[in-house]
């Protein structure tokens, strides 16, 4: 990717971006030569923590702002990417979750029945 490249409305997203996108493509190059080579996982957790975003003060327009209206820049990442998102937000808008990022998202559950810790993929 070139550093010309506009993903971002903002500037400095914009280089941001570039400048990871920059880091994984070398990483890459690197990991090619050694012959250790697969692909790139970038694991972003945490992120369902965030209770005030792009100055918003409102949980919910906090996360519409973050995770819906910032999609092109979290589809900008040039790696598989798992991110990790408030399940109020992915239950209440799985389908603008789907539109923006083009892919059907998925929940990982973890429940505790007493001893037992079960996960499941939904």
């Amino acid at each position: 990717m070139t550093s010309n490249t506009l993903l971002c409305k903002d500037p400095i997203e914009n280089e941001l971006l570039n400048e990871v996108n920059l880091v994984l493509t070398n990483a890459r190059a690197l990991l090619r030569k050694q012959g250790i080579y697969f692909d790139i996982v970038l694991v972003v957790d945490n992120l369902e923590k965030v209770r005030k975003a792009m100055g918003k003060d409102d949980l919910r327009e906090s996360y519409q702002a973050l995770f819906l209206d910032k999609a092109p820049e979290f589809n900008g990442v040039q790696a598989h990417a798992i991110y990790t998102f408030p399940l109020e937000l992915l239950r209440s808008s799985m389908a603008n979750i789907a539109n923006r990022f083009d892919i059907e998202p998925s929940s990982l559950d973890i429940t505790f029945d007493g001893e037992t810790e079960k996960i499941s993929l939904r």
